[in-house]
């Protein structure tokens, strides 16, 4: 399971996860930044947020939804 369908789980929360989650959507849907689906590390993820200028709490989202995302995979292997 990729990041980007870890955090599809989300799209209806209303967290800050499910920000993050309709953001990635939204991203994917305008079909401009694809290189979304080929995030496949933390640094990769951060590299790509801060080239998109994303906010801090974005980021700090980003870290935790990343660490949950680790943690999930690691449990269901």
């Amino acid at each position: 399971m990729s990041f980007y369908d870890y955090m599809m789980r989300f799209l209806k929360k209303d967290s800050a996860s499910g920000d993050l989650a309709r953001d990635m959507e939204h991203v994917y849907t305008r079909l401009d930044d694809l290189e979304v689906h080929g995030i496949d590390s933390l640094e990769g993820l951060l590299s790509y947020l801060h080239f998109k200028h994303a906010c801090k709490e974005c980021i700090a989202t980003a870290k935790s939804c990343w660490r949950n995302y680790v943690r999930y995979i690691s449990s269901h292997v």
